[in-house]
């Protein structure tokens, strides 16, 4: 076997740090599959979510059919439902590796009914997976406590 010259083996070894990285960030996708039950454009019973957001201390309520409650776009965190995986609401598993990152100190909690069954999730922005999560639903449906100019 002819021996590769060390220049030709650095382009190799960096495509493969790239390769090996790009796997390792990709375990902590939010997502699933068409067949387990995630919520898809048309998915959900809008009459069978009822939602409790708080964020940050925060309390906020959410029913999608029609859209309201005390969230301040009710349509638009409907929307943000609609086009997630309801593997969001999952908690991230213990073994799961994820990126040392934090996101910020934002904290929420999301509890009752979701497509008629019943969720209780935590979020944060502790690490590179809770940010994920996050993200997934996004500021719609989170609403970012902003100071008052008051």
């Amino acid at each position: 076997m002819a021996k590769v010259p060390t220049r030709q083996r650095r382009p190799l070894r960096a495509a493969s740090l790239v390769i090996g990285f790009a796997l390792l960030l990709g375990g902590c996708v939010v997502g699933g599959s068409e067949d387990d039950g995630g919520l898809k454009p048309g998915g959900p019973d809008p009459a069978a979510t009822s939602l409790t957001i708080v964020t940050d201390g925060v309390s906020r309520t959410l029913t999608c059919d029609p859209p309201t409650g005390s969230h301040p776009d009710p349509a638009a965190a409907c929307a943000a439902l609609i086009k997630t995986e309801a593997s969001v609401f999952e908690a991230v598993p213990a073994d799961r590796m994820c990126t040392a990152i934090f996101g910020g100190p934002q904290v929420a909690k999301v509890t009752g009914t979701l497509d008629g069954k019943e969720i209780d999730a935590s979020f944060s922005r502790t690490n590179g997976c809770e940010i994920a999560r996050w993200d997934a639903l996004g500021d719609a449906f989170f609403v970012p406590n902003l100071p008052s100019n008051t």
